[in-house]
């Protein structure tokens, strides 16, 4: 889903991108053993936090740009 939504991204990036989130606990990261390998990824609290104040950040970015 992820890879979906940002299809500008290059797979490479997306995935050293996720593993640095990871390693500094902003999302969780699973992987099963399946043909192929299967990856799922999601916000841990701490990332969620985080999420929030991102949003607050392009909320504020789009009332100056909108003014």
């Amino acid at each position: 889903q992820i890879r979906k939504q940002l299809a500008l991204v290059s797979s490479k990036v997306l995935t050293e991108r996720l593993k640095l989130l990871s390693e500094h606990g902003f999302v969780w990261r699973k992987q099963e053993d399946t043909i192929p390998v299967t990856v799922n990824y999601g916000l841990t609290p701490k990332g969620k936090e985080l999420a929030c104040v991102v949003e607050l950040i392009v909320q504020k970015a789009d009332d100056w740009d909108a003014g």
